[in-house]
C-alpha cells in the first residue's frame, strides 16, 4: 500500500508536467507571442494589416477562421492572427474556440479541457464573463469550446451565437471577435457561424486540398463573405527566408550601434 506522501507527490509531478506540456504548445505554434520577430509571425502581420483594411468603411470586427477539411491549419492561423492583432490594436481581441467536436486551442492558452466555454455559455443562461479567460496579453480574452457532451453541442444555434456576439460587443464596444471552427465539408457548425461574422478566412494546406474541394468550399461559404485565404505548408524559398533575417540582422546592428551614440 503507497503512502499518502507518495500520491501527493505524484499528483504533483503530474501537474507539473501537464503544465510543462501546455506551454511547450504555446511555445510551439504561437510564432506571434514567443517569436515576435520570425519570418512566420511577419506574416501575420501582413495578414493583420489586410484583415484590418478588409472593410470599405471599416475593418472586418467579426472574423471566421476555417477550412475545407482537417489538419490544414486553421487553429494555427486563428491563435496567430489572435494575438497579432491583440499586439497591435488598442481595442480588445476575443478568440473563441468554435470547433466542438475537435478543440485545441485551451492547449495553446494552456487551459484545461474541463473549463467551461461556448457549449457552457449555448446551454445556460450566464453571463459572457463567466466563459471568457484572461491570456498572456491584455489586450486577448480566450472563450475555450466547454465541456464536452452530444447535447451541448447540439445547442450551438444562431439564436443563441447572436446572443454571444451582442453580448461581447456590449462588454466590450469596438472588439474583434475571431472564431475558430472545424471543417466546411465536414460540420454545419461553420456555416452557421459564417452567416453572422463580416468575413472569412480560408485556410487551405498547399499540396493536400483539391481544387475541385476547395471549389466547393467556396461556394458554400458564399465567396463574397471571403476576405482571403491563407496558404498554409508552403515551402519558403531559402533566399526569401535568408534574405529577411539578413535584413532584421543589419536592422538591430544599426539599433546598438544608434543606442550607443545615444549613451555617449
Amino acid at each position: 500500500m503507497k503512502a499518502p506522501g507518495f500520491w501527493r507527490r505524484y499528483k504533483e509531478r503530474s501537474f507539473r508536467k501537464r503544465e510543462k506540456r501546455k506551454a511547450e504548445n504555446g511555445k510551439k505554434f504561437l510564432f506571434s507571442l514567443y517569436r515576435p520577430s520570425s519570418f512566420v509571425a511577419e506574416q501575420f502581420k501582413i495578414i493583420r494589416t489586410m484583415v484590418l483594411r478588409s472593410g470599405k468603411d471599416r475593418a472586418c470586427r467579426t472574423l471566421l477562421i476555417t477550412s475545407a477539411l482537417p489538419e490544414e491549419g486553421k487553429t494555427f492561423v486563428s491563435s496567430n492572427l489572435a494575438v497579432s492583432m491583440a499586439q497591435s490594436v488598442s481595442d480588445q481581441v476575443v478568440l473563441i474556440d468554435s470547433d466542438l467536436r475537435n478543440p485545441s486551442l485551451h492547449l495553446l492558452f494552456g487551459i484545461g479541457r474541463e473549463r467551461e466555454g461556448l457549449t457552457t455559455f449555448c446551454a445556460k443562461d450566464i453571463k459572457v464573463t463567466d466563459v471568457l479567460y484572461r491570456t498572456h496579453l491584455q489586450n486577448l480574452l480566450f472563450m475555450p469550446a466547454g465541456l464536452p457532451s452530444d447535447k451541448n453541442m447540439e445547442g450551438l444555434s444562431t439564436e443563441k451565437l447572436q446572443r454571444l456576439i451582442r453580448d461581447i460587443r456590449q462588454l466590450h464596444k469596438d472588439c474583434f471577435v475571431i472564431f475558430d471552427t472545424g471543417p466546411v465539408q465536414l460540420l454545419a457548425d461553420s456555416l452557421m457561424i459564417s452567416d453572422l461574422v463580416d468575413g472569412v478566412i480560408l485556410v487551405v494546406r498547399i499540396g493536400d486540398t483539391k481544387r475541385e474541394v476547395l471549389d466547393k468550399t467556396i461556394n458554400t461559404l458564399q465567396e463574397r463573405k471571403i476576405i482571403g485565404v491563407v496558404l498554409n505548408y508552403c515551402k519558403v524559398p531559402k533566399e526569401l527566408y535568408h534574405g529577411y533575417h539578413r535584413y532584421y540582422a543589419k536592422a538591430a546592428q544599426v539599433e546598438r550601434i544608434a543606442g550607443s551614440f545615444e549613451k555617449e
